[in-house]
């Protein structure tokens, strides 16, 4: 029982035939977290030290964490709806900077 492997109709005991799942290519950016930080408006340009750690400055982002950062110092909402490893978590936005009031 214990050499029995699955198959397409039967489960197995201990094993299962392999899954192949495709994975997308994600469309790279031309910039790292440091070079597209310093394209940015003043009081965001510092936005590279702060997240220096969720990616490292040797990758360049992906084009819709690159988007997602511009859409939201603008104030948009954001929705990022990419497979697994996309790099969804380190496209959160950062929050709009607020200038006081005159």
């Amino acid at each position: 029982m214990l050499d029995r492997v699955g198959t397409g109709d039967t489960p197995g005991t201990l094993a299962q035939p392999p899954l192949i799942e495709p994975v997308t290519v994600y469309q790279r950016s031309e910039y790292n977290l440091q070079e597209a930080s310093l394209r940015l408006p003043k009081e965001y340009q510092d936005l590279w030290h702060l997240a220096g750690e969720l990616l490292p400055l040797d990758r360049k982002l992906y084009q819709h964490q690159l988007d997602a950062l511009h859409l939201g110092i603008k104030g948009e909402d954001v929705v990022i709806t990419t497979g697994t490893g996309s790099g969804k978590t380190e496209a959160i936005p950062p929050p709009v900077a607020r200038r006081p009031r005159a």
